[in-house]
């Protein structure tokens, strides 16, 4: 197999393109297969062999191969659904006190199953629940609690990452008057990040990095109180 070095800027916010601004800080390697271009990343343990790591997506890269001298971009393996998609579906029971049950079944493909194995392996298990609430959006809820959690093929590496969760958060809907005025219960949601809040930057910022915008499909079916109407 035709194969080669490929040096890398990972992307940190920051996508530099001119030299001699450009500086590498990692390398991959390059192979071709039916005369095409493929890319993989071996220094991670975690990711399937057909996606690049987010940190490599898009990222400006240099073949090492004679005659090449041309500054190339990485695919951008992060928002190509069918290498990276999560699918979410989450049953959700309203009650009159304004709490909500949630039971969620999630499909990770890509680069999302790899972030989770390699946080989760990495994790004791208080620091797995943290991560966990923290990934189906503890800051949306304010009061998320997960009361049970299952992961079906965390070893696996190719194979999406599937798991289940039952989770309950209080006060989730408002009380007005005699209305309740409940929110979507997303379980991806798109967090703020203070990065894009400051007055001045100095460098160039990708926004799909601070908001995390990857592939996902959620879907959502929510059950009310017998005495709960729409208005």
């Amino acid at each position: 197999i035709e194969s080669y070095y490929v040096l890398v800027k990972t992307n940190d916010y920051n996508h530099q393109q001119s030299l001699p601004s450009l500086y590498f800080n990692h390398a991959i390697a390059a192979y071709y297969l039916e005369g095409k271009l493929n890319f993989l990343d071996m220094t991670t343990d975690f990711y399937p062999y057909y996606i690049l790591p987010s940190m490599d997506a898009n990222a400006w890269a240099l073949l090492i191969k004679d005659g090449e001298t041309k500054l190339m971009q990485l695919p951008k393996d992060n928002v190509d659904s069918k290498k990276n998609k999560a699918e979410i579906n989450v049953t959700a029971q309203l009650k009159t006190d304004r709490s909500i049950e949630m039971n969620v079944n999630a499909i990770h493909r890509g680069s999302f199953g790899g972030d989770i194995r390699e946080e989760l392996t990495l994790s004791n298990k208080d620091e797995e629940k943290n991560y966990i609430l923290q990934m189906l959006g503890e800051g949306i809820f304010g009061n998320l609690n997960l009361e049970d959690y299952k992961f079906d093929n965390l070893e696996e590496i190719t194979a999406p990452l599937t798991s289940t969760y039952k989770l309950n958060a209080n006060n989730f809907c408002d009380r007005v008057a005699s209305m309740l005025v409940f929110r979507v219960p997303y379980m991806s949601p798109i967090n703020t990040n203070p990065a894009i809040v400051a007055k001045t930057r100095a460098n160039s910022l990708d926004i799909s990095e601070l908001v995390a915008v990857e592939p996902t499909l959620q879907k959502i079916r929510e059950n009310y109180p017998d005495q709960v109407r729409f208005v």
